[in-house]
């Protein structure tokens, strides 16, 4: 079986029927709204990603792998999540309607921390051999390696023009910060509180805010040229993870030790609201677009809380997700039509594989064309039937012993995973 259609098995048990496996497949709801990620783990062992409606805070999807997961983070479209698998060195680029892996990026060490540029055509991968990556979200092409002298890059921080990169360095206490125009260092590196852990930038300018997790501080500093613009903000109980409102009038921040997240307000510092998440080790946060909420993960609880922002109080009960939740991403719903073309790729590998003939491959991706064109066309209800006339032709392969089965129910979770997306 080929490595795209493991994390698609890995959801599903064996089948005896084409019906058992249209039960057992997660819906996925039509409607808009955003969709939350939730990087999980226990330990070494592998991990997994946990799907939340933003509007309903519903679990949609899990999304299992293989291996031990660190950071995450979703395409502007929704059409690509890319995830760093732990100490297995590498970088999985996943299509999230469907969970089918697309490739591996291979790194030299471990991967903490990965960023897109705001319009989502690079990556950025903040590697353990002290390197910062730039990759083409295209091609996959590494287009630089740049070492940093900050030591230990922990997390990464893009502001909203994509003119400029920061790297929290964990070990050396301080940040880097990196002209992307040029993928150079500027310098000098800015000097935080100890061990510096997350950052965020002000919306709309090239001020950032970074917590140092020991040195219980915020420093507030100057991207371009870099400069630290005062004297930093005191806090207690480890803070960690921090974002901002959409207007940049108020930024939340994760007090790990306390349990609790604090708003404070962006000119004046004053903390406007402090919030017990009812969790705890509350570790990394995200805003919804809209800025009416955000989703804190509650790494010892294994939980997510999630905050209404005109109110500053938690909302409805804590989202269960498993596992030491941490890193955390919010983006609009993965586009069906990207799915189904992530599944055409497969049915085409399939063929290089031996696994089915030409033959049929042929006719299922005449029916997946079908679909997308029928998507982009905004015909939903035919798109609907060509993606059941392909489970369909799957289901029959399956029973006259032209698939195997392992592959095609995993095909058929696929396209109904699709279908859910579009029908709701």
């Amino acid at each position: 079986m080929i490595r795209a259609l493991q994390a698609v098995v890995a959801r599903s048990t064996p089948r005896v029927s084409i019906l058992a496996a249209l039960i057992l497949c997660a819906p996925f709801p039509a409607a808009a709204q955003e969709r939350v990620y939730v990087q999980s783990q226990n330990g070494l062992d592998p991990g997994w990603v946990t799907v939340i409606d933003a509007s309903t805070r519903a679990v949609i999807d899990v999304i299992p792998f293989s291996t031990t997961i660190m950071g995450i983070a979703v395409s502007p479209d929704g059409s690509r999540l890319y995830v760093s698998n732990g100490f297995d060195n590498q970088i999985s680029v996943v299509e999230p309607l469907t969970g089918i892996v697309h490739d591996i990026i291979a790194t030299p060490a471990a991967v903490p921390a990965i960023e897109l540029s705001p319009d989502g055509t690079l990556i950025y991968a903040a590697v353990r051999d002290n390197t910062v990556w730039v990759i083409d979200a295209s091609t996959l092409a590494v287009i630089s390696k740049l070492a940093i002298d900050g030591d230990d890059p922990e997390n990464l921080a893009v502001s909203g023009d994509g003119t400029r990169l920061i790297v929290t360095n964990w070990r050396s206490h301080d940040v880097t910060v990196i002209d992307t125009a040029t993928n150079t260092q500027l310098t000098p590196r800015i000097g935080t509180g100890l061990n510096p852990g997350a950052a965020a930038f002000v919306p709309g300018t090239l001020t950032a805010w970074v917590t140092a997790a020991i040195g219980n501080t915020i420093t507030i500093l100057n991207a371009g040229p870099p400069a630290a613009t005062g004297p930093p903000i005191d806090l207690d109980s480890f803070p960690v993870g921090i974002d901002f409102l959409p207007d940049g009038t108020r930024a939340y921040v994760a007090k790990f030790l306390a349990n609790e997240v604090v708003a404070l307000n962006t000119t004046s510092h004053a903390v406007i609201a402090t919030i017990p998440v009812g969790g705890e080790w509350p570790t990394f946060l995200a805003v919804t677009s809209d800025g009416g909420r955000v989703f804190v993960t509650n790494g010892k609880s294994g939980d997510v809380s999630v905050i209404a922002t005109n109110t500053n109080t938690t909302v409805g009960s804590r989202i269960a997700v498993g596992g030491r939740p941490t890193d955390i991403d919010i983006g609009p719903p993965p586009p069906p039509a990207a799915a189904a073309a992530a599944v055409a790729t497969i049915v085409g590998d399939l063929v290089g594989d031996g696994e089915i003939s030409a033959g049929n491959a042929n006719a299922l991706g005449a029916k997946l064309d079908s679909a997308i064109g029928r998507l982009d066309e905004g015909n939903e209800n035919a798109a609907v039937g060509a993606l059941d006339a392909f489970i369909n032709q799957v289901a029959g392969m399956i029973r006259s012993g032209r698939i195997p089965p392992l592959d095609g129910y995993a095909l058929i979770d696929a396209a109904q995973a699709i279908i859910d997306g579009v029908t709701g």
